[in-house]
């Protein structure tokens, strides 16, 4: 089951949410003007579940009444590509400072089209979704995104026009290159289109537009449309806008098209493709944070376990001391006045010794596997240890194979017996190997015990 993606269509009182892979009606989202991000939040939050949205991608389109745009000069693609300097020199020419504004650009040779959008009028709205962990992939104007995919796939030398009515305006557009170059927005009415058509001849000779498309036009609009044109070509498309735009926020999240104009950015910027994943990460960052805690309570558990079990044992020496020497008071270090006693006792009687050591089974362990060969292939079944004494019960596949365990392990300082080996049908041998660490002191010259 493929993953869905989501267009959501933001407008300022309201919200048109649908998957881009349905071809169904869009679902309202009515919210009140100016309510806390928090309450949007949790109003989208439960609307969008019961929509069916699971945090997957989704395409923001800004509604046109949220949109201001204007074509602007300039001097040169070079400096067009400093988003700064054109994003300032766009202020002269709508009725918004660049601080307050995030916009984009469709550049050409000479000249640009700049959309921007208000940021305190959007990114409460942001915000909301943000709370709600919707993942925005892109926001962008919603005519514009319907115009990717209105707009003739190949470049055309000259200028044309597309435009349809939605929500009771129309979409103007000025196509250059197979991009916008001009955007307007004015009221569906036949009066209004009429005017833009005439304004066609007075502003640049109607030879420079090549024609004029109108999308899902009514006759009278028709009409009077092919009646003021003259002699530029009037057309008609029947289109479904919908189903047009979901295709083209389908194409986008798919990575087929790029978007003509991103608003992500800026002030808008952090919501980047990757901020649905934040409450999983804070999640994850309190998860490490309880683990290295409970570490560290572990250690300090263990650590406090220690010293209590050698508090028990300095008393087990202390009453052992006392039993030896009722007389006495038992010193701070015991072991070092038992050294020394024993070593009183051993030069009255001749003998030569030292405090017997205690054997550690890791230790030892160690020491039995290191030295055994790596250049043949056995099994060790089961390793018994027992203070200083080790038995290996193993598995060679050679007869003789067991004499070379026992080579090692005398070459690793441990005494050991003749193995007691025997076949095991065609797999080999079973073999028993009994050994002893030796002590230092107890170690023949020319053998170091390791």
């Amino acid at each position: 089951m493929s993953k869905k993606s989501w267009l959501i269509i933001c407008s300022p009182d309201r919200l048109r949410v649908g998957s881009v892979e349905a071809s169904g009606a869009l679902e309202d989202i009515v919210f009140p003007a100016e309510q806390s991000a928090e309450a949007l939040g949790e109003l989208f939050t439960q609307k969008l579940r019961e929509i069916g949205y699971r945090e997957q991608s989704t395409i923001v389109a800004v509604d046109s009444h949220m949109c201001l745009a204007a074509t602007m000069p300039h001097s040169g693609k070079r400096s067009a590509r400093n988003h700064q300097s054109m994003s300032f020199a766009l202020e002269e020419f709508l009725p918004l400072p660049a601080e307050e504004a995030t916009c984009d650009f469709v550049v050409f040779n000479n000249d640009a089209l700049g959309v921007a959008i208000e940021v305190n009028t959007v990114k409460p709205i942001l915000d909301a979704l943000e709370k709600a962990a919707v993942k925005i992939s892109s926001i962008t104007p919603l005519a514009v995104l319907t115009l990717q995919q209105l707009a003739p796939a190949e470049n055309r030398r000259h200028k044309h026009i597309i435009a349809w009515e939605d929500n009771r305006q129309f979409e103007w557009f000025l196509l250059k290159e197979g991009q916008p170059a001009l955007w307007k927005t004015f009221p569906a009415t036949e009066d209004a289109l009429t005017r833009e058509i005439k304004m066609l001849h007075v502003g640049q000779p109607p030879a420079d537009v090549d024609g004029i498309t109108l999308v899902n036009p009514n006759d009278s609009i028709m009409f009077a449309a092919k009646e003021v044109a003259e002699e530029i070509p009037v057309t008609t498309r029947t289109e479904n806008i919908q189903k047009i735009t979901l295709t083209a926020a389908s194409d986008i999240l798919q990575g087929k098209k790029t978007q003509w104009i991103e608003l992500c950015r800026d002030q808008l910027g952090e919501y980047d493709p990757y901020r649905a994943l934040k409450s999983r990460f804070h999640l994850f960052a309190v998860a490490v944070i309880c683990l290295f805690i409970c570490m560290a309570a572990a250690t300090w558990i263990r650590a406090d376990r220690y010293a209590d079990l050698a508090n028990e044992y300095k008393k087990q020496q202390e009453v052992a001391f006392h039993d030896v020497f009722p007389e006495k008071r038992a010193p701070g270090r015991i072991s070092v006045r038992l050294e020394s006693e024993l070593k009183k006792i051993s030069g009255l009687t001749g003998a030569t010794g030292a405090m017997p050591q205690l054997s550690s089974a890791t230790l030892l362990l160690r020491e039995v596997i290191a030295p055994l060969p790596q250049d043949m292939r056995y099994r060790i079944i089961e390793v018994d240890l027992s203070g200083d004494q080790v038995s290996i019960n193993a598995e060679v596949r050679h007869y003789g194979d067991d004499d070379k365990l026992v080579r090692a392990l005398r070459d690793a300082g441990f005494e050991v017996e003749p193995p007691s080996t025997e076949q095991i049908g065609s797999k080999g041998f079973s073999t028993v190997i009994n050994a002893t660490r030796i002590s230092p002191e107890k170690t023949p010259k020319g053998k170091k015990a390791k």
